[in-house]
């Protein structure tokens, strides 16, 4: 298994799995995976996503070109392996994690950049979601889709909608800051501050502020 540690976080590889404990916005504590890159993330290809032109994951792949080849490895990965790997892959990690830096890891974000190719996906990552609690029942697995047109029903991982209404676990809209609601849930623009979208099944309000 192989660690490498940054500023913004713990980059991990281990039998061909990529993850990353923590970024800019997520504390350490968070597994980051994903099934693919935002340029070949299929809700952007199918019209779906409401705010592509706003994506930041479609940025920093533009901005850092590294970034976009890292992940495309994790969607060759995730398509590769069978959800009983994945789920053995992510055990030890979560285990090695505990072992070599002290803190274990609570909560696993999916798709960071790119999103669910297919109903496939959906019941995968539902199998490891179910299967990784059995051994580490505290675990919290979480995410955001425009996949509204997929089938959620019976899944134990938490998913709220983007940009659409009535989500499994809630949804998500982005809006400029003097349209958003008084008394709305508001992103506070880090999950090391907030974790209620993890946590609450509440609708979201992400304010569309300039990328500095």
């Amino acid at each position: 298994m192989k660690f490498l540690k940054c500023k913004s976080g713990i980059y991990i590889e281990h039998n061909g799995c990529l993850v990353k404990a923590g970024n800019h916005k997520l504390p350490e504590t968070t597994l980051v995976i994903n099934m693919g890159s935002a340029h070949r993330c299929p809700s952007r290809a199918m019209g779906l996503c409401k705010v592509s032109k706003h994506c930041y994951a479609y940025a920093d792949e533009n901005t850092y070109r590294s970034v976009e080849r890292y992940r495309n490895r994790q969607q060759i990965y995730w398509r590769k392996k069978s959800a009983r790997e994945i789920t053995a892959d992510l055990a030890q990690i979560i285990a090695a994690v505990y072992g070599r830096y002290g803190f274990l890891i609570d909560k696993i974000r999916f798709n960071e950049s790119g999103d669910f190719f297919s109903q496939r996906d959906v019941y995968k990552l539902n199998f490891v979601t179910e299967n990784l609690r059995g051994i580490y029942p505290h675990l919290i697995v979480y995410g955001y889709t425009a996949r509204y047109d997929l089938d959620y029903r019976g899944i134990v991982f938490r998913v709220k909608f983007s940009g659409y209404p009535n989500g499994p676990w809630g949804s998500t809209y982005v809006m400029p800051e003097n349209q958003i609601p008084k008394g709305s849930p508001v992103c506070p623009g880090s999950c090391k501050k907030c974790s209620l979208c993890a946590t609450s099944a509440a609708d979201i309000i992400f304010p569309l502020r300039k990328r500095s």
